[in-house]
């Protein structure tokens, strides 16, 4: 894959029960929290950081937390699907776990997350519970059928099928992720999670949420909350919404609805202008950007033609 180069590590003791398991990491000046992530891997059978061409320590602390990690440094940012994509083309085992790197991994979630995946062989995900530092849920579900997941208050009393699974954490059987060849590589970051769900129902895989296993998520941490970033947030979350929408069936109803997001956050853009609101004007601005770049059918990052 162009961009990318191995970097060879030692290794170390890993947990017999977890010798089928890889995680996949991937970072983007992800320093600041990279370290508690890897130190609660200790014991996968292997762990891949794929770095998305950070300028930061985050390889630093990343081999210091865990010096058997394996690094492919990519030399520009070529977003977190494809990102994935290169790291679990270096999978050696049965099944890969997702992670992202604003996360921490508390003791026997790994191994039941693994149970529950062989005990549910027709799944091609199953996913831990997401909470907040603070314990507060962090589950989003979509019905069969639907193409917009919600959140969910409530902590299910037992495993639960549903059609989306928020891309933080996801234990991947290989062979499906094989046979549906991965994330989309045309979205750069946002609405990933979504596409691949929909084609997994499509394709008669189940997606299982199991609140066996917990993990944390720090979320919106992997990289530093500056204005390139929330610039890039806003402007990808539109474009990887329309994106998918049109992908799945509604192309149409994807243009109108571009279309009305052009108008209303140029107007909004405009009015935050106005009244000296920067950071509001560039998040409508972004906003504006992209549902034209989609109108225009102009790829979400300049690498993907």
């Amino acid at each position: 894959m162009v961009g990318a180069a191995i970097l060879e590590t030692e290794g170390e003791m890993t947990d017999p029960a977890l010798r089928e398991l890889t995680v996949v990491v991937v970072a983007h000046n992800s320093g600041a929290v990279i370290g508690p992530c890897l130190k609660s891997l200790a014991h996968a059978g292997q762990v891949i950081v794929v770095d998305n061409a950070s300028d930061d320590n985050t390889l630093a602390r990343a081999r210091v937390a865990l010096p058997s990690v394996e690094i492919i440094a990519n030399s520009v940012n070529m977003g977190f699907g494809t990102a994935n994509n290169i790291g679990f083309e270096a999978s050696r085992t049965l099944f890969t776990l997702l992670l992202n790197p604003d996360t921490v991994v508390p003791t026997g979630a790994l191994e039941h997350l693994l149970a529950t995946a062989k005990a549910y062989p027709d799944a091609a995900v199953i996913a831990p519970l997401l909470k907040n530092p603070d314990s507060a849920l962090e589950l989003y579900l979509m019905g069969l059928g639907e193409k917009t997941h919600h959140r969910q208050e409530a902590s299910p009393d037992g495993n639960l099928c549903t059609g989306f699974i928020m891309g933080a954490a996801m234990l991947w059987r290989m062979d499906a992720w094989q046979r549906l060849g991965g994330f989309d590589e045309a979205i750069f970051i946002y609405g990933e999670d979504t596409d691949i769900a929909l084609r997994a129902t499509e394709a008669g895989y189940s997606l299982v949420v199991t609140p066996g296993a917990e993990i944390y998520h720090l979320g919106g941490q992997s990289d530093p909350p500056t204005r390139h970033t929330r610039w890039r947030k806003a402007w990808h979350m539109t474009y990887g919404h329309l994106y998918v929408k049109a992908k799945h069936g509604e192309e149409v109803a994807a243009r109108e609805e571009a279309q009305r997001l052009r108008r209303y956050h140029s107007l909004k853009a405009l009015l935050y202008l106005i009244v000296i609101r920067p950071r509001k004007m560039l998040d409508n601005l972004a906003r504006a950007l992209a549902a034209s770049a989609f109108l225009g059918g102009r790829p979400s990052w300049p690498g993907r033609q």
